[in-house]
């Protein structure tokens, strides 16, 4: 395929999801940028960009994301010896203006800083799911290669490229005194207790005094500590998908608790939510880890089914992944699970909405589109005969109770 083929339908991809890319030279010159002219940008950021890339050691296979500053994801790939990608910078949260433009001055051109600012604005926000996602597909597009989530490693940016001085003695320095964050021991043991399923370890961790501090992303200090929850959240996220949990289902969790501390304005309550979605994590691989072990046929269902819960589940799909008809999928299905397929589909998505209802400000409209119900009516029907209220009522009890 030709280039100019492949960067049109990188470009087309781009625009249907919202993320920013430019493609660049090995040495960080601008070779083709999409939605935002490049000349917006200072060829330093691009410059940096790649030097972080090498410092961590990461290769055509193996890509890198960063948390930018106070919580920006931005990707770099390489997708042939001569050509990288750089994708984003995109967040999960909507910024204003002002705080795009303390973000932006040193890495724009002055002039356009304003122009830059008013583009980011208008992008949509990003999970980390959604970013890893569209990250994914323009690496596929770009190069060819399957990359998936575990094939990316996700690291805190140490510096902001500042227009002045050498982009690569300003990041050495701050490597070099990262001894003074967080010990790394630290991460180590809740990422180990957590992907043992290993509560008692994991409290232990939690309550442990820590040497060192997390390093500052933000001046201030209602940002610093939200987007310190942002990066613990993506570390438990990772190691409970180690742990077993499935991929899916540990996005998905981390989603919703970003939703919950995004709406929050006192460190205190947000330190509090911390704690609870470690444990949250920790006892879901627990139960995971305890849960009965299937044939590899059923395992596949089982894993489809939670990957795909909020799409149109057919029996032909998950026997076509098996390599088996329809009639065997489902008797295998009913003895190993002792539920129908339907049944089971059922059953989790009866879950699922328990759960958004308690944990997200959905509505119970949006609750219902999202689980593939054929209206509000229904799901409040299926749902009243599976928990003996309507979701309106289990809400509002979810709330009593918090």
């Amino acid at each position: 395929m030709e280039l100019n083929e492949i960067i049109s339908q990188m470009d087309n991809a781009a625009e249907a999801c919202g993320l920013p890319y430019c493609l660049c030279s090995a040495d960080g010159k601008p070779l083709h940028g999409s939605s935002c002219d490049l000349d917006y940008i200072r060829p330093s950021y691009y410059e940096y960009a790649l030097l972080d890339f090498r410092l961590q050691k990461r290769d055509a296979a193996h890509p890198l994301a960063l948390l930018f500053d106070i919580g920006l994801f931005t990707g770099i790939a390489q997708l042939s010896d001569e050509m990288f990608l750089i994708a984003g910078p995109v967040g999960p949260f909507s910024k204003k203006r002002q705080d795009l433009m303390q973000i932006f001055r040193p890495i724009a051109q002055p002039e356009k800083l304003v122009r830059l600012c008013d583009f980011l604005m208008t992008l949509p926000t990003f999970s980390l799911r959604k970013f890893y996602a569209a990250f994914s597909l323009l690496i596929f597009l770009g190069s060819g290669r399957n990359v998936s989530s575990s094939d990316l490693l996700l690291s805190n940016s140490p510096m902001q490229p500042t227009p002045e001085g050498d982009a690569s003695d300003e990041l050495f320095q701050t490597r070099e005194t990262l001894a003074y964050h967080t010990d790394l021991g630290f991460e180590e043991g809740v990422c180990a207790a957590l992907e043992a399923g290993n509560l008692a370890e994991l409290n232990a961790c939690l309550n442990r005094p820590v040497s060192g501090d997390v390093g500052m992303m933000s001046a201030n200090p209602m940002t610093q500590t939200k987007y310190t929850f942002i990066s613990f959240a993506t570390l438990l996220t990772r190691a409970a998908i180690r742990g077993g949990l499935p991929q899916e289902t540990a996005f998905s969790l981390s989603d919703v608790y970003c939703q919950q501390m995004d709406r929050m304005f006192d460190p205190s309550a947000i330190n509090a939510l911390t704690y609870q979605m470690a444990v949250e994590f920790c006892k879901r691989v627990r139960e995971c880890r305890a849960g009965r072990r299937y044939t590899s046929a059923v395992q596949k269902c089982v894993d489809y089914i939670d990957k795909h819960l909020h799409e149109s589940i057919r029996v032909k799909d998950m026997a076509d992944l098996c390599g088996l008809c329809t009639r065997s999928v489902s008797i295998k299905f009913k003895e190993e699970t002792g539920l129908s397929i339907t049944d089971y589909i059922g059953r989790e998505k009866i879950r699922e909405a328990k759960y958004l209802l308690a944990n997200s400000d959905y509505t119970l409209a949006e609750i219902s589109a999202c689980l593939q119900y054929n209206s509000q009516s229904y799901f409040t029907q299926k749902f009243k005969e599976a928990c003996g209220m309507t979701p309106q009522k289990y809400r509002e009890a979810s709330a009593r109770n918090k």
